[in-house]
């Protein structure tokens, strides 16, 4: 049985499953002079997993695993390395990551955890 062309107007084109979808970027942080990003939009099974590891195996271990999954092993080896690095700097990238990915939703468990700016900087959207 053949389609004819005028059957198909207006029915929606999928994307096909096996082509990479483009992802949009935002940057997370800068560090000298080279800017690492993460995705404008991660998908929701990333977030849904982040707060399943939240409750099995603590806010601390999830978090651990969230910066590895958007970072990727080398840049969290890098932060995890980096000899200057200072405790509120890691909070801010991880804030960011969380915000991100959770929308509102994330400073509520970043509440849970404690304080995650430097005194003084800005308020996040909707606080």
């Amino acid at each position: 049985m053949s389609v004819d062309d005028s059957d198909l107007d207006g029915i929606p084109e999928l994307p096909d499953p096996d082509a990479p979808a483009p992802v949009e970027m935002i940057p997370l942080f800068k560090m000298a002079d080279e800017i690492y990003e993460m995705p404008k939009s991660p998908p929701a099974g990333l977030a849904l997993e982040y707060l399943e590891k939240q409750v099995e195996d603590g806010p601390d271990a999830a978090a651990m695993w969230l910066m590895i999954e958007v970072l990727g092993p080398e840049v969290y080896k890098m932060l995890k390395e980096h000899p200057s690095l200072e405790f509120d700097q890691f909070n801010d990238v991880f804030d960011r990551i969380e915000k991100t990915l959770l929308g509102k939703k994330g400073q509520k468990a970043s509440d849970r955890r404690g304080v995650r700016r430097r005194p003084g900087s800005k308020k996040s959207r909707g606080s």
